[in-house]
């Protein structure tokens, strides 16, 4: 999976990550969120989304260990080994 285009990303240990009522996202191991404080953060803190011309997108993939947060302006693509 290839984020052309990303903002931000974070890594975080597993047992450290916290859902919320709060946020709204779809899937399971890979998610799309339409609302997160992760996106919100990302949006105040940088300019990316006037510079992109387009509205951001939060995904997460979460591993066995590891919850991986990627904004990024456009859909990851997919790469076929």
């Amino acid at each position: 999976m290839s984020f052309e285009g990303f903002v931000s990303y974070a890594v975080t240990e597993e047992m450290f990550t916290q859902e919320s009522d709060e946020e709204v996202s779809i899937g399971g191991w890979l998610r799309i969120y339409s609302k997160s404080f992760f996106l919100d953060f990302v949006k105040r803190s940088t300019w990316a989304e006037s510079y992109y011309d387009t509205v951001l997108i939060h995904y997460q993939i979460n591993t066995l260990d590891h919850t991986i947060d990627i904004v990024t302006s456009s859909a990851p693509e997919i790469l076929k080994l």
